[in-house]
């Protein structure tokens, strides 16, 4: 049984809209399952707008790489020997880009007292400041 607000809607009409949702639930699923939105509901706006930028950066490289047609990008995409003559795709240089940046350690970045990425402090910077500070 499928039941519709609109009155207006004939039997058909209704079951022609029912099946267009369909069409649209791979990209909820997409949406929630691979680009991390099921973790985001109780964020503010500003860290969800920052998401969504990182998330449109990372999903838009490796789809432009793809135009490149560069013998770098081919390259990158060669991780799979035996895929060397089907076509450079996306999710190949998406992958090959996971393998060379799979030393990165994003988490040593965070600097949990300011809250920000970026390299950590070294011990003698304070001490550099401080004599620079004094020579001028």
């Amino acid at each position: 049984m499928i039941l519709s607000t609109d009155i207006t809607l004939s039997g058909a009409r209704i079951i022609l809209g029912y099946g267009r949702r369909w069409s649209i639930e791979d990209l909820f699923n997409q949406l929630k399952n691979r680009w991390g939105w099921k973790e985001t509901w109780q964020q503010t706006r500003q860290v969800l707008h920052r998401w969504v930028q990182i998330l449109s950066v990372s999903y838009a490289i490796p789809q432009l790489l793809v135009l490149l047609n560069d013998a770098k990008v081919t390259y990158l995409a060669s991780f799979a020997p035996w895929r060397l003559k089907q076509p450079v795709t996306a999710g190949r240089i998406r992958q090959g880009m996971q393998r060379f940046f799979s030393h990165v350690n994003i988490r040593a970045l965070w600097n949990p007292k300011s809250g920000k990425f970026g390299p950590q402090k070294w011990p003698f910077e304070d001490e550099c400041h401080h004599k620079m500070v004094k020579a001028a």
